[in-house]
């Protein structure tokens, strides 16, 4: 708990608190932090604490508070447990699943006739995930299989990269990298995608082993390269790029503003703790 943030700890309440029916009373009255277009969190967490405080909530409120609680919580903190980028398919997969038993459930309370507003959610949703779907680009893919704990599972992706290495494409050569077909129908996040028809380069984690040491992932596993899923650096990238789209609709200026504020950053004294500030 010591771990989470502010505003971390307020979504696992409220998480918790929706699913038994009362929130603690040491939170029903935090403020949340202030909306803006980046803080997806805070975002979630104002939804919810409207849900506690409306007497008769609309039809599309609990809905949004189903999803953010099955889906959008449930993702975010398996996330924070499993912060390593060969486990964002899996994780990936999870979600996918979760949306589909929320379709479920609604499908069941609102009966077979009047499923309509309901068949919208995985329409939408799945559209969204299809083009957010980074962790399911070629290289991200074959690094997620290849440190499977699944011996199958690294046996495709060590067969790839050794197909991959006997027709090599220079790596200054852009290859056309969009993200694959998704199989949202797929019982195993390693069906996501069809690895045989992948074109992309080899994982950059790969690029220094020979064919030989190669050949050992598929009887052994190895430990991923500590690189994390998701960082607040790639918070603080949106909320940045989210400012700056405030005031200017062209590119050129929004980056011009961004880079002059980076550059103004750092220039400026920083300051890690309150005994660093001088009064």
């Amino acid at each position: 708990m010591n771990l989470l943030s502010d505003d971390q700890r307020l979504l696992l309440e409220y998480m918790f608190g929706i699913s038994e029916g009362k929130v603690d009373d040491k939170f029903v009255f935090r403020k949340p932090g202030p909306l803006n277009h980046s803080r997806w969190l805070t975002t979630a967490i104002r939804i919810m604490i409207l849900y506690t405080r409306t007497m008769e909530p609309s039809k599309t409120l609990v809905i949004l508070v189903h999803f953010i609680v099955k889906v959008y919580a449930f993702t975010w903190f398996s996330v924070r447990e499993n912060n390593n980028f060969t486990l964002g398919s899996d994780i990936f997969f999870q979600m996918i699943q979760a949306v589909n038993e929320v379709q479920k459930t609604w499908d069941h309370i609102e009966g077979a006739k009047t499923n309509k507003c309901q068949k919208s959610i995985t329409d939408i949703v799945f559209k969204v995930l299809k083009q957010n779907a980074f962790c399911l680009l070629g290289e991200n893919f074959l690094a997620s299989l290849l440190f499977s704990r699944h011996d199958e599972h690294r046996q495709i992706a060590v067969e790839k990269i050794l197909e991959i290495r006997s027709h090599p494409t220079p790596l200054v050569t852009p290859i056309s990298n969009p993200i694959p077909d998704i199989n949202f129908e797929a019982e195993d996040w390693s069906k996501l995608v069809d690895v045989s028809s992948l074109e992309c380069h080899e994982p950059p984690c790969t690029r220094h082993l020979s064919n030989e040491y190669l050949e050992v992932f598929k009887v052994q596993r190895h430990q991923p390269p500590r690189f994390p899923l998701h960082s607040q650096s790639v918070e603080r990238a949106v909320k940045l790029t989210s400012e700056a789209s405030t005031t200017s609709y062209i590119w050129q200026k929004r980056h011009n503003s961004i880079v002059a504020k980076n550059k103004s950053r750092k220039e400026r004294p920083e300051f890690r703790t309150k005994k660093d500030y001088v009064v």
